[in-house]
């Protein structure tokens, strides 16, 4: 299939009554600015992916948090507000207003396996996962997981929790899949949370490329 230059595309129709919704009148702007800058967007998930690491690892290696200690002289502590206190309430914010631009944007986990995928094996999906019920059994997993090992209060268990689901990320991108993020739409167990939300979003942005899932 020959590759489709983004630039060759005619400019999308948007009814002048859809103009004047003020919904529109954000998402426009948003989605000409990072079309303009798309091919930064590398620099943007290598710094997601990067603090995510720190701040699953350096807590490790810290001291236990004291009752006077807080997010903002304590790094352990810092790092369990910016996961539980940010990420997630971040994530939800951001499918309500602007789709799943979260996901594409500044999720490392959908990042790193969009990046194994470009080096990877690029095998069909199998139907396994392919199923409509693998991002629930997922979240089922995930959350059982991380209530049992105490994910919420724990450095080590946080890191274990986050970081698995990460590697596996890591391995489904660069086993499956040809140019599309096969662990973001089959098995992410977020994504089932945000399929849900999806729906009630007031704009979205989408890609102009129809054979490209993200």
């Amino acid at each position: 299939m020959p590759k489709i230059e983004l630039e060759n595309l005619p400019k999308r129709h948007v009814p002048k009554r859809e103009q004047q919704r003020w919904s529109n009148k954000i998402a426009t702007p948003v989605e000409a600015f990072f079309f303009r800058h798309r091919k930064k967007l590398i620099l943007v998930h290598g710094f997601m992916f990067v603090f995510f690491v720190v701040a699953l690892a350096v807590p490790l290696y810290l001291d236990i948090p004291t009752e006077n200690d807080t997010p903002w002289n304590n790094f352990t502590l810092f790092a369990n507000y910016a996961m539980w206190g940010l990420w997630f309430p971040l994530v939800f914010l951001s499918v309500v207003f602007t789709g799943r631009s979260w996901c594409g944007i500044l999720c490392p986990m959908g990042a790193a396996t969009e990046i194994a995928n470009k080096k990877g094996l690029k095998l069909k999906i199998p139907l396994w996962l392919q199923w409509e019920g693998t991002p629930i059994v997922s979240f089922l997993l995930v959350t059982i997981w991380g209530q049992t090992l105490g994910v919420r209060d724990h450095p080590f268990s946080m890191a274990v929790v986050f970081g698995g689901t990460m590697a596996l990320a890591i391995v489904v991108g660069y086993v499956y899949g040809r140019s599309k993020r096969a662990w973001c739409r089959h098995m992410c167990p977020y994504w089932f949370i945000v399929r849900n939300i999806f729906p009630t979003r007031c704009c979205a942005i989408y890609t102009k490329e129809k054979e490209i899932w993200w």
